[in-house]
């Protein structure tokens, strides 16, 4: 579990775009004990890590390394989302999980929502007409 604490921690971070300084900034502590957090020479206490989730916007859960299954996540997603008469399928998760890997889509989904919905029509349609093109090469 510290191993991948450690390595999250760097991850998220640098997903970020953040120095080891910065997040020592946001949480009011020194770089070092960053550094060690990353190295897995040492670890943040249980206030910390949900300091830390929060600020990388992720559960504890995921920052330690305790990932959940896909059928977990369903379900979650299912309690906080949907009611009971709704239902939520592998894929909808699958295309969740590719956002969540993938920021520059999650950035560029952000700016399409905020476009109007007639130019978000019209960038779907160059969006089917592109994958439609490259499926055929």
């Amino acid at each position: 579990m510290e191993q991948k604490l450690a390595e999250n921690i760097k991850y998220f971070r640098k997903l970020k775009n953040w120095t080891q300084q910065d997040l020592a900034n946001q949480l009011q502590i020194s770089r070092s004990v960053v550094a060690k957090w990353e190295s897995g020479s040492s670890v943040p206490d249980v206030k910390t890590l949900v300091l830390l989730s929060g600020i990388f916007e992720v559960s504890v859960d995921h920052l330690i390394g305790n990932h959940i299954s896909r059928s977990d996540l369903l379900k979650e997603f299912q309690k906080i989302y949907l009611s009971k008469q709704q239902q939520l399928d592998e894929e909808t998760i699958e295309i969740v999980d590719f956002v969540v890997k993938n920021p520059q889509i999650k950035q560029s989904l952000l700016e399409l929502k905020k476009l109007p919905i007639r130019k978000q029509k019209v960038v779907h349609r160059l969006l089917k007409t592109l994958i439609d093109e490259i499926k055929k090469t």
